[in-house]
């Protein structure tokens, strides 16, 4: 997926697409860390965490995205309006942040 087809897709389509990513992730971590445990080294490692940090960079501009998304609404002036939270901080709970950040 190209960065501008982030902009076309609905909000179903992107948590369906996220969700591929993070599975995507998740078997990459599990397959790098059976690679590690054989005592593999080398190229075949460094494909595979290749590979887990371009799926981790599209899940990350694609969150940014969304969250882009729904900063913004339309009025019923038809005028785009930025809506911000007090203190221009979201409203999330940490352990929300804290779960989407990939552990190393």
């Amino acid at each position: 997926m190209r960065a501008g087809e982030t902009l076309s897709m609905t909000r179903i389509e992107r948590q369906h697409h996220i969700e591929r990513l993070l599975d995507q992730i998740r078997d990459g971590v599990g397959d790098l860390e059976q690679l590690r445990v054989r005592g593999v080294r080398g190229r075949p490692l460094v494909e595979r965490e290749t590979e887990i940090a371009a799926s981790r960079t599209q899940l990350a501009a694609i969150v940014a995205q969304a969250t882009d998304d729904d900063a913004r609404t339309t009025s019923s002036t038809g005028r785009t309006v930025v809506r911000t939270a007090a203190a221009g901080r979201s409203r999330r709970s940490t352990a929300h942040s804290a779960a989407i950040v990939p552990s190393s």
